[in-house]
């Protein structure tokens, strides 16, 4: 966290507060916006206040940023969920790989992991080896795969 220490003047006074916490880097969490923003206020002119319509609007834009946050962090649980889903139900079934460079590869499904160093990615563990999720081609199930189609009669 960075400290950032405040100073006004009001009224020919040059007023000294607490510092004001932030992370490096500029965000900004909401109470340090709040904190700010009461700075700022205690800290008007009287003669010339701070335009409350601007004020209203950077309020209406915190909001709004912090909901697009929970709305990310709640899509980046369901997605992660979701692969956890798929692993679960794909475990043991037979994978086939289209891998980068054009060749194939091909496996039971043994598990599913997420790699932290590549933002969470999805990595298939096929036949002892280590694959990325999007280079799946297709998925089979052995059990289904093996039973023969019941021969048609044509009359």
């Amino acid at each position: 966290m960075s400290t950032v220490s405040t100073t006004g003047t009001v009224n020919g006074t040059t007023t000294q507060n607490g510092p004001v916490l932030g992370t490096a880097g500029g965000d900004l969490g909401e109470n340090q916006f709040l904190t700010l923003l009461t700075t700022e206020l205690k800290n008007q002119d009287p003669t010339q206040p701070v335009d409350d319509t601007a004020m209203v609007a950077q309020l209406a834009q915190f909001s709004s940023l912090e909901q697009m946050q929970q709305l990310n962090t709640q899509f980046a649980e369901f997605s992660r969920n979701s692969a956890l889903n798929f692993g679960y139900l794909a475990a043991g079934q037979q994978v086939n790989l289209t891998l980068t460079d054009g060749s194939t590869a091909s496996g039971t499904l043994s598990s599913i992991t997420f790699d932290s160093t590549n933002n969470n990615q999805m990595v298939l563990n096929v036949g002892g080896q280590t694959y990325e999720s999007d280079s799946i081609a297709s998925i089979t199930n052995p059990a289904l795969a093996s039973t023969s189609n019941p021969s048609q009669t044509t009359q």
